[in-house]
């Protein structure tokens, strides 16, 4: 396989609320073209056995802050590896994320430059939550870690697509579609961007 220059090494955030099929898009992607991506799972799962309560405003705080820091880390050193290896790296979730669940205007002033955040992004898709077009069939046991309401669900995905849309290479899915059809687009916002998904 032919190296991809660290310049022309893509990395790709895939957002989107609860139950928008993220994971299920990166394990879809990556099925197909394992030898294109390395991937940066969702950091905010694997930090949930930390034991802070996120209904508890000030630990929930604490929590983006860990997940932050966390991803930030992560998030580089898979973008150094990809780079290495001629890869390209594929995200569930970014950095921004953790500000739609954060609410205090006094909490969002301590966060890092969101320009810069966006900015490390190269393109940016938004698979919407089915609490949004789909209401029956979102679930919140899904994932063991899922436990918002519908109406909270919805809320996020409309605070993730105010804080995304502002990225100049933004993306938004329809969740009205099958999951094969919102599939197809993904592979052809790829393929326009230069990766060939053949």
């Amino acid at each position: 396989m032919e190296r991809v220059m660290r310049s022309k090494a893509l990395r790709i955030c895939i957002t989107g609320g609860p139950c928008a099929g993220k994971t299920s898009a990166l394990t879809w992607l990556n099925r197909r073209h394992i030898s294109q991506f390395l991937t940066v799972p969702e950091v905010a799962s694997f930090c949930v056995p930390i034991g802070l309560d996120r209904d508890v405003p000030v630990e929930r705080l604490e929590f983006q802050r860990i997940t932050l820091a966390t991803q930030i880390a992560l998030q580089e050193r898979i973008w150094l590896s990809a780079s290495d290896l001629g890869r390209h790296v594929l995200l569930d979730r970014g950095t921004i994320d953790g500000l739609a669940y954060v609410t205090d205007p006094l909490d969002l002033a301590t966060q890092p430059d969101q320009e810069k955040m966006l900015n490390w992004y190269d393109v940016v898709i938004h698979l919407v939550s089915l609490s949004e077009g789909r209401p029956h069939l979102y679930s919140q046991n899904a994932s063991n870690f899922r436990n918002e309401s519908i109406g909270f669900a919805r809320l996020i995905d409309n605070r993730l697509r105010d804080l995304w849309s502002r990225h100049s290479d933004y993306h938004s899915i329809k969740c009205e579609d099958t999951f094969e059809e919102r599939m197809h687009v993904v592979a052809q916002i790829l393929t326009k961007r230069g990766i060939n998904l053949a």
